[in-house]
């Protein structure tokens, strides 16, 4: 598999782009910056092509994405999950004709649960790794519901943290 990141492309795009930059009079209140988030934004999807050609989604492993299509018959939404270093990152695709704003969900340590689907029933995806409910954080955007999710390292998975207060 070739490298998703091209030293020679990035160092002919930062030549094209400063080529008629002055470095000694840059204003860093006025430097457009845009190029790079497009660099970025084109990799990362390149990276996502490239994963998804190839999942196995009855063993979800690590960097990979796993597809669960939607289901007109139960009203299953269709997700992704992303197992990346100390994240798993679910998204889960809302079709125009159900109202997100009934979406709820809940978590365990190895279970999302969606609920508020148009038929009344719930769907619960099984995750691949222990997480953090505490921590998790879930945004809708453009019918994108994205639930991201801190991994418990495997040596802290049967144990709880406990905040010390110190009395000094």
């Amino acid at each position: 598999m070739s490298n998703l990141f091209d030293q020679h492309q990035f160092n002919k795009l930062i030549r094209d782009q400063m080529s008629n930059t002055n470095l000694n009079n840059i204003d860093p209140n006025n430097l457009d910056l845009s190029w790079i988030d497009k660099y970025v934004s084109d990799t990362i999807e390149k990276a996502f092509s490239r994963t998804t050609s190839n999942v196995d989604s009855s063993k979800p492993k690590t960097n990979t994405i796993t597809n669960t299509n939607t289901n007109t018959n139960t009203g299953e939404l269709k997700t992704d999950l992303l197992d990346i270093h100390h994240y798993l990152i679910a998204k889960i695709y809302i079709p125009k004709h159900i109202d997100h704003r009934k979406i709820k969900l809940s978590l365990n340590t190895n279970k999302l649960k969606i609920k508020g689907l148009p038929s009344g029933n719930s769907q619960t995806i099984n995750l691949p790794t222990h997480i953090d409910t505490y921590d998790t954080k879930a945004i809708y955007k453009n019918q994108i519901l994205e639930v991201r999710m801190p991994k418990i390292p495997d040596d802290d998975e049967d144990y709880n943290s406990i905040k010390v207060h110190f009395d000094d």
